[in-house]
């Protein structure tokens, strides 16, 4: 299909090619940005009255840019918790406060769209089918909608949303119990009902505390899962386990998807160093104080510095490091401190590989020998916290 879209952009197919795209642009949001962004870049070329090729204005029709968006929009919304201008279509945030769930949502549910009937039975992670791991997101999701109060008129599954703190697997099995009789379609339906409605109560539990804004209260603490955070950070976590299980199933269905955006990639990792600096900085502590530097390279990468105190971003390529607030909710062991990492000497200890190795590797989808770390200086405290990575992975 993705050899017609230029063709089809230009006014170049037939009319069985253009209606074969069109059907498939109404299916799938990816092929549909795609068209958007041909349509933007390469406008067709009109003759004048001299018969010289010349600049086309925008396109109109069926193969504008209105109109292919229009046909996305109208099978699925634009990600949820994501800003859309109803003249130019879906709007695309950038920075550290990302949209990390919404993205990672919407790009499951493209996925989802293209499976044929066979791939939902197919085995996948944890010994789940494709459908099972959908509702197992689905479960999941409502732990953190019933830990932010939002239980009422959305529990339909086993009153999968009474009990924020059970255990993740058991909340699954209790709701793969309760909906046997779900077809795959309708999995995915209230997979992405709840996740619109998730994304809408973070925002609302967010803003209501005035969270983030300058000199204002801290973000309110929820506990979800067992897990005690702000619920931004919960919904970056969300995206993260969104984002593994959606490479699960494409391995299932034999496809390939894309990795996620720059922002996205530097949010999760953020998150994940900040979770884990506390574990490894109880880890180390026998041998003393300990800076480690961590360099994640590619797309979304960034550097940051790891020591007794907390996490910090040294070298940050998207916004402040994080406040105080969330190194004190995130760190398993010893205070927070607004003042960043101790000032321990920064020996040459360092650690260096890609940030795709590294979320794949706190996702328990690598191996230690499989991100290809470069080390300097103390191996151990590298070692420490590439060991502890894995630890943050669910089923």
């Amino acid at each position: 299909m993705s050899g017609l879209l230029g063709a089809y952009v230009l006014g170049a197919c037939t009319a069985a090619e253009a209606d074969a795209v069109e059907t498939h642009l109404g299916r799938c949001v990816a092929c549909s940005t795609d068209a958007a962004e041909l349509a933007l870049a390469v406008p067709p070329p009109v003759r004048s009255a001299t018969g010289e090729a010349g600049d086309a204005p925008p396109p109109v029709g069926a193969a504008s840019l209105d109109a292919v968006l229009a046909a996305a929009l109208a099978v699925r919304p634009a990600a949820p918790g994501t800003p859309v201008r109803a003249e130019a279509g879906p709007v695309r945030a950038h920075g550290w406060q990302t949209p990390t769930y919404g993205s990672r949502v919407a790009a499951l549910d493209r996925l989802l769209v293209e499976l044929a009937p066979a791939d939902w039975t197919r085995p996948s992670a944890a010994g789940w089918s494709v459908r099972d791991l959908v509702l197992h997101l689905y479960a999941v999701d409502g732990l953190l909608l019933a830990a932010l109060g939002e239980a009422a008129g959305t529990g339909d599954a086993g009153h999968d949303l009474e009990r924020p703190d059970e255990d993740p697997v058991t909340r699954t099995e209790a709701v793969l119990a309760a909906t046997r009789e779900w077809p795959a379609e309708q999995a995915q339906r209230r997979w992405y009902e709840r996740a619109t409605l998730l994304c809408t109560a973070v925002a609302d539990a967010s803003s209501a505390a005035g969270a983030g804004a300058a000199g204002g209260p801290e973000p309110p603490v929820v506990t979800a899962g067992g897990w005690p955070t702000i619920p931004v950070d919960h919904l970056t976590a969300r995206g993260f386990e969104t984002w593994i299980h959606t490479r699960d199933i494409a391995a299932a269905a034999g496809v390939t998807v894309p990795d996620p955006g720059e922002d996205e990639l530097h949010t999760m990792a953020d998150l994940a160093l900040r979770v884990l600096a506390g574990q490894w900085a109880a880890a180390v502590a026998p041998a003393g104080p300990a800076v480690l530097t961590v360099t994640l390279t590619g797309p979304g990468g960034g550097t940051w510095s790891l020591d007794p105190s907390g996490v910090a971003e040294r070298q940050p390529g998207h916004a402040p490091v994080e406040p105080s607030w969330a190194a004190g909710l995130l760190r398993a062991a010893g205070p927070a401190t607004a003042a960043g990492p101790t000032a321990v000497p920064a020996a040459a200890n360092a650690v260096t590989l890609g940030i795709v190795p590294f979320c794949l590797l706190a996702g328990g989808r690598a191996t230690v020998p499989t991100v290809a770390a470069q080390v300097e200086g103390d191996e151990r405290l590298a070692a420490e916290l590439l060991a502890l990575a894995p630890s943050l992975a669910g089923p």
